[in-house]
C-alpha cells in the first residue's frame, strides 16, 4: 500500500510553452511540459510535435530534466512561418509508480510570420585572414538556416570566379569547396549575395556581405581525384586509354612518370597531359592482351608548380576477352 494518498495521483503537466493558443510563436521555439512530479517514458515517440493541417511529424530532439521535471522538444528545422501546430504527449509517459498521465496531454499554438532577416554571425576564414591552407574550404555561419546557390556564394580572385561548390542543403552553417586547391599567396574575396534567404523568404541582412582572405604558401602534394580504369577493375576493353585527374595542376606528366607494364614489361604506350582539365591520358599503341593484368604506375616525379611531390600511385586492373 502506497504510504499517503498525494502519491497516488497521477502525473499531469502544470506548465507547457508556448501556451495553447498561442499565435505568436517564433519559428525557432523549444516546446517544453513541465510535470506535476517525476516521470519516466519521455522520447520523441511519447513528445511529438506534428503540423496541424498536413498531421505530420516535425523531426526534433527530446530531452528531459529529472532536477525541473520537464520535458523539452528541440526541433531540428525551424518552424513554418504561419503554420500551426500541435505539441502532444502520449500515454507511455508515467509516474515512477506506472500511473499514466492524465489531463491536457495536447495543445495548439501557431508560428508568426517571420519578418527577422538572417545575418552572418561568423566566417571561415575571418575577415583578413593571412596564410590560409589553399585546400581550405570556405564557411559561413548564419543566425538561421538560409538558402545558397553558386549564384548567392561567391569566391573570386583577381582573375575572376573561383568555381565552388555549395552546401546541398538550406543550413545554418554554409559552405563552398573549390573544385581544385587555391593558388598560393594570393587574395581571394568572398561574397553572400541578397539571393541568400531564409525559410520565410527574408533576404541577407547587410547584403551583400564581403569578406577576403590571403593564402599562404602551398604545402599540399597534389594527389589523384578519378582515375580510369579504376582499382581492380575487370573486364577492360582491349582498345582502352588510362586516364588520370589530379587534385591541382601539376608538370613532369611524360612517358617516364606514367607507365602502364604487364608482369614486369612495359607497354609502349603515349601519354597526354591537359593542365586546365588536370587530365593525364596514357593511349597504348597496340590493343592490350585478353584476359591479362596490367599495372598503371605514376611516379614523384609529377609535381605541383610549388614543388610538391605527387606520393607514388601503382594500381591494376585486367582486361577482358575481346570478344
Amino acid at each position: 500500500m502506497l504510504p499517503d494518498a498525494a502519491i497516488e495521483e497521477p502525473p499531469f503537466v502544470i506548465r507547457w510553452e508556448p501556451s495553447g493558443g498561442d499565435s505568436s510563436v517564433e519559428t525557432d521555439v523549444i516546446v517544453s511540459a513541465t510535470f506535476n512530479e517525476p516521470v519516466t517514458g519521455i522520447s520523441t515517440y511519447s513528445f511529438k510535435l506534428i503540423r496541424h493541417d498536413t498531421d505530420t511529424w516535425h523531426a526534433a530532439y527530446v530531452y528531459y530534466d529529472d532536477a525541473t521535471r520537464t520535458a523539452s522538444l528541440h526541433p531540428q528545422t525551424s518552424l513554418d512561418p504561419t503554420r500551426t501546430y500541435v505539441a502532444t504527449l502520449g500515454p507511455d509517459i508515467v509516474d515512477l509508480h506506472g500511473m499514466q498521465l492524465v489531463g491536457t496531454t495536447s495543445w495548439m499554438f501557431s508560428i508568426a510570420p517571420d519578418t527577422m532577416p538572417p545575418a552572418v554571425t561568423h566566417t571561415l576564414p575571418i575577415a583578413g585572414a593571412v596564410n590560409v591552407p589553399v585546400d581550405t574550404t570556405i564557411v559561413a555561419t548564419l543566425s538561421e538556416q538560409v538558402f545558397v546557390t553558386n549564384a548567392s556564394f561567391i569566391l573570386a580572385n583577381s582573375s575572376g570566379t573561383v568555381f565552388a561548390a555549395v552546401s546541398p542543403v538550406p543550413a545554418i552553417n554554409v559552405s563552398l569547396t573549390p573544385s581544385v586547391q587555391l593558388a598560393p599567396h594570393t587574395v581571394y574575396s568572398v561574397s553572400l549575395t541578397a539571393a541568400v534567404k531564409d525559410y520565410a523568404g527574408n533576404a541577407l541582412l547587410g547584403a551583400p556581405v564581403e569578406w577576403t582572405f590571403t593564402t599562404g604558401a602551398d604545402t599540399i602534394a597534389p594527389a589523384v581525384v578519378s582515375r580510369s580504369p579504376e582499382i581492380d577493375d575487370s573486364g577492360i576493353p582491349l582498345i582502352a586509354n588510362v586516364t588520370v585527374r589530379f587534385s591541382e595542376p601539376v608538370t613532369g606528366v611524360s612517358t617516364a612518370t606514367m607507365t602502364l607494364d604487364h608482369a614486369g614489361s612495359l607497354v609502349p604506350a603515349s601519354v597526354t597531359y591537359s593542365a586546365s582539365s588536370r587530365l593525364a591520358r596514357l593511349t597504348p599503341t597496340a590493343p592490350l592482351a585478353p584476359n591479362t593484368t596490367y599495372t598503371i604506375t605514376l611516379t614523384s616525379a609529377i609535381a605541383d608548380a610549388s614543388g610538391n611531390a605527387l606520393a607514388p600511385v601503382t594500381w591494376s586492373f585486367e582486361t577482358g576477352s575481346g570478344i
